[in-house]
């Protein structure tokens, strides 16, 4: 490849988001690390998705009902869970500036999409960039690298298209987008399945980027903590079944517990404080220290894994195929429960045996690092 080249990312890394700006994080180091070439994150900071830190929400400026719409008034009122998210908003942008190297530009929309210019390669990836949901129902233009520059290749990794299957309305028009891009991979096996069945297009299937690199690369961007015996829960979605699962193991073990949600203080009987208001390098410091994981979060049972801990993904109640997904690759299926009946059938005190599962994932990291190679040195 000419030292000439540029390379951009485009991904949803301006979410204070842990597993979104983690895997902006894992995707730029490693596509850095194997072409030798300047590679940044595009930042795009699209108006439907980002409307930037306001200390108060404006209730009557959204299209919610009645009930949430009470609910953004109280919350304008919590001034502790304010203050939580500004602190929030300064490790997270934080990480961004010191971690992600960005473009100098901001863009806020696609109807211009000049600014592709800049680069010969560009890859979408990973995280959620196919799911029109999360672009409030239309295609993003950005994500799906609808661009008619002919000198621009065009690259998805491990892309995820979320809930399955799409609005019919706009299936075929998605599916066109992804069948224009050079060389495509996914991260999910359902989203594999569904694309292979609307069109010839070769796909692959990639892990997740934060995936790719081990425990030392992120031991390098993280911030140690001196805390010491507990559980680390990222109750990412809270639930009365995830409280059940987690008092119960912390009284087995008994260990206190450092959660995600603020409401955790109210229904965890050893809750000692929640993390909501870290940013990425805390996160994984504390992944790090805990005696046990409790997670429902994808990218805590990534990290769960990276760092070889005694864990419990509980199965996610809207997006569960991509944890899925990973336990099975890796033979830690039975790490995965529903509820606390489930708990009778893991011995919570003994290890996790990891090495039939990290020589699995030597494997795939081989197969995903050279599906990027293939895409970055093949002609376009």
């Amino acid at each position: 490849m000419e030292p000439s080249k540029k390379i951009g990312i485009v991904t949803y890394h301006c979410v204070d988001n842990f597993g979104a700006v983690l895997q902006c994080y894992a995707l730029q180091s490693v596509v850095t690390n194997i072409s030798n070439l300047n590679v940044e994150v595009i930042d795009y900071r699209p108006n439907y998705n980002y409307k930037g830190f306001s200390f108060f929400s404006n209730p009557f400026n959204q299209k919610v009902t009645l009930l949430i719409r009470i609910k953004i008034i109280l919350s304008n009122f919590d001034m502790i869970a304010k203050i939580g998210n500004i602190i929030r908003k300064f490790e997270f942008d934080k990480f961004r500036k010191k971690c992600i190297k960005l473009s100098k530009y901001i863009i806020h929309n696609d109807a211009n999409l000049s600014f592709f210019s800049n680069y010969s390669i560009v890859i979408t990836g990973s995280d959620q960039v196919f799911n029109p949901s999360i672009q409030r129902g239309r295609i993003d233009k950005v994500y799906f690298l609808d661009i008619n520059f002919r000198n621009i290749k065009k690259i998805a990794y491990a892309a995820s298209m979320g809930e399955l299957p799409i609005e019919s309305v706009i299936e075929k028009d998605v599916i066109k987008r992804i069948e224009n891009i050079d060389n495509v991979s996914v991260r999910e096996n359902s989203a594999f399945d569904y694309i292979k069945k609307l069109s010839d297009k070769e796909i692959s299937v990639c892990l997740d980027p934060t995936l790719l690199l081990d425990m030392k690369d992120w031991e390098s961007v993280s911030i140690h903590t001196e805390e010491k015996n507990y559980i680390f829960v990222y109750d990412l979605e809270f639930s009365m079944d995830v409280v059940k699962i987690v008092n119960t193991v912390s009284k087995l073990l008994n260990k206190k517990v450092i959660c995600f949600s603020r409401k955790g203080k109210k229904h965890y009987n050893d809750y000692v404080r929640n993390f909501n208001s870290v940013g990425p390098s805390q996160f994984l410091s504390l992944i790090n220290n805990a005696d046990f994981v409790i997670t429902n979060s994808f990218h805590g049972t990534v990290f769960a894994v990276i760092y070889k801990k005694k864990f419990i993904s509980i199965k996610n109640g809207t997006r569960p195929g991509r944890a899925v997904d990973l336990l099975n690759l890796l033979h830690l299926q039975s790490r995965l429960i529903e509820n606390t009946t489930d708990l009778k059938n893991i011995d919570l005190s003994k290890d996790v045996s990891y090495d039939k599962s990290f020589s699995i994932l030597k494997e795939e990291q081989t197969k995903s690092i050279n599906f990027l190679k293939h895409a970055l040195e093949s002609n376009k």
